[in-house]
């Protein structure tokens, strides 16, 4: 009787505990069968800036109207340039539609933390709106890769799938690069093949849970592109039923954030410029593409700004050469003088 009671204490607070940490976000989302969303990447922009909020050419797209009717925003993290109260009030404060994050590095800290359990109880969690589920993985609670926990949660979520057909899955990192085929596929620094190999487990534990369930649509979408002069605006592959989807803001001419509407029971994705496209289809931006031919054109105000920091260098190279004479011309000038005197002597 004793050894049935701590067995089902056990099972008690092992479920308890699975509970606590896989479960779904209740959202206040009310939307009609067809609707649109924002997926926002790096939204902070520019590594180089020092903006406290969102990227200024986002906010002013966002500020002005000029993005088409939405009902939500979704960031793949980085939406703060520091995970701080301030910055993410200002967040908060600056948007007008609901919003919903995965973690990005920038978020990650103490009141980072605190924010995401306050706001969606979690900071992996998922949510239900027609057909469609939304899925928000942290890839930060171990270093771009997905944790034992959370592809749990995964594998709970798409087990407990009824009517929904359509399901995106959020992350910040393109956690897809490790393989080998992704070496020159240039996202933001972090996640490029040679600093993610070894590291990500996209390979070898989600995408073979995805593969399990082919009669889902499944949109993996990253954002950690777009922040750095030689970074990619975006990526698309198809493979069967899965679609990799990338899309950022920040250093480069094209930088962009993602429209994703319902249509008719269809996902419809299409990219929005906050500069000048040179290149507007999602699709284009492949594999063969980015690495064959595309070449990424930073801003004109990087570019600019680019040419003044050497011009500075130029300036400062100079004035040290100019000096270093000087001083050498003074060296000389004294051992000569020095020399005269005592032969006068």
């Amino acid at each position: 009787m004793c050894f049935n009671l701590k067995k089902y204490i056990l099972i008690f607070f092992s479920l308890t505990y699975f509970s606590l940490h896989i479960r779904g976000f209740k959202t206040e989302l009310k939307c009609s069968s067809d609707y649109t969303f924002i997926v926002a990447g790096h939204a902070y922009g520019s590594h180089y800036d020092t903006n406290k909020g969102l990227h200024p050419p986002f906010l002013k797209a966002l500020c002005s109207e000029k993005i088409p009717p939405h009902e939500f925003i979704i960031f793949t993290g980085d939406a703060v340039r520091n995970s701080t109260e301030e910055e993410f009030n200002m967040l908060s404060n600056s948007l007008k539609k609901p919003f919903y994050m995965s973690m990005g590095n920038h978020e990650k800290s103490d009141y980072g933390i605190k924010f995401f359990k306050k706001k969606y109880g979690n900071l992996y969690y998922s949510f239900s709106l027609g057909t469609e589920k939304f899925i928000f993985l942290n890839s930060q609670e171990l270093e771009m890769a997905i944790s034992d926990i959370q592809v749990e949660f995964l594998v709970h979520e798409l087990n407990e799938i009824r009517n929904e057909k359509n399901i995106f899955i959020f992350f910040h990192e393109l956690l897809w690069n490790s393989k080998s085929i992704y070496k020159g596929i240039n996202s933001n620094g972090r996640c490029r093949h040679e600093n993610i190999k070894g590291k990500s487990n996209f390979w070898e534990e989600i995408f073979p849970v995805l593969q399990k369930f082919k009669n889902l649509k499944f949109f993996i979408i990253a954002g950690d592109v777009g922040g750095n002069p030689d970074a990619i605006p975006a990526y698309y592959e198809k493979i069967d039923n899965i679609e990799l989807i990338a899309s950022g803001m920040g250093e480069i001419k094209d930088e962009n954030l993602l429209l994703i509407s319902k249509r008719n029971n269809s996902i419809v994705k299409k990219l929005f410029s906050l500069n000048r496209f040179e290149f507007d289809s999602l699709e284009l931006y492949n594999l063969e593409f980015l690495k064959k031919f595309y070449k990424p054109k930073p801003k004109n105000n990087i570019i600019l700004r680019n040419k003044n920091l050497t011009k500075k260098n130029n300036l400062t190279i100079k004035t040290l050469i100019s000096n270093y004479y000087k001083i050498i011309l003074l060296v000389f000038l004294t051992i000569f003088l020095t020399i005269k005197y005592f032969v006068k002597r």
